[in-house]
């Protein structure tokens, strides 16, 4: 099996619905990690506890992070408003736009414009939500191991492209063929620990 390295250069891709585009997600910033870091840790805390770790935990991290900021009170539930932000305007969609053309625009674009349905966004979320709390929360070593499991449990894979590079690649490619070239792919070294 390859070494997958997540770091700030290797970014979760995610297919939406059947073949209808993607979703390219870097790793949440240490800036942003550090304003809300207890709600993250807190998060993942309760996906382990309670035994959803890989193949459970993908489904639902969305659910139990807004679940976690409910019942800590009115400043963690400003906290994950402000991390859902944040990962909607750092994540780019990939897709078709209507009259706009393909993409990549920002993930909470496509939200507002109805490029992506709500079980897509449901399912986007959990596994955004989950690729974050990994790569930021979790030793490297771990990290290697859960995300190899994600990239063969779950239909995602990563790369090393930023969402423009990514939505040339898939624009030159032949359908059905790889695009971006990283899949299960090594990655330089990373840097975070």
């Amino acid at each position: 099996m390859n070494e997958v390295s997540i770091n700030e250069a290797l970014n979760l891709v995610v297919p939406v619905g059947d073949g209808k585009g993607t979703v390219l997600c870097p790793p949440l910033s240490r800036e942003a990690f550090s304003s809300c870091w207890s709600l993250l840790a807190r998060t993942w805390s309760r996906l382990e506890a309670e035994d959803l770790g890989i193949t459970a935990g993908g489904a639902v991290a969305a659910h139990a992070l807004a679940d976690i900021a409910r019942q800590s009170g009115p400043e963690e539930q400003e906290k994950h408003r402000a991390f859902l932000a944040e990962l909607r305007r750092n994540a780019s969609y990939i897709g078709p736009m209507g009259d706009d053309g393909f993409g990549p625009v920002p993930l909470g674009t496509a939200l507002q414009r109805g490029w992506i349905n709500e079980d897509e966004r449901d399912e986007l979320e959990n596994i955004l939500v989950f690729f974050t709390l990994g790569s930021r929360l979790l030793p490297r070593a771990r990290r290697q191991i859960v995300f190899r499991l994600m990239l063969s449990l779950r239909t995602v894979a990563a790369s090393s492209l930023n969402a423009t590079e990514y939505a040339a690649s898939a624009a030159t490619s032949q359908r059905g063929a790889p695009t971006g070239g990283t899949e299960g792919v090594s990655s330089p070294p990373s840097s975070t620990g």
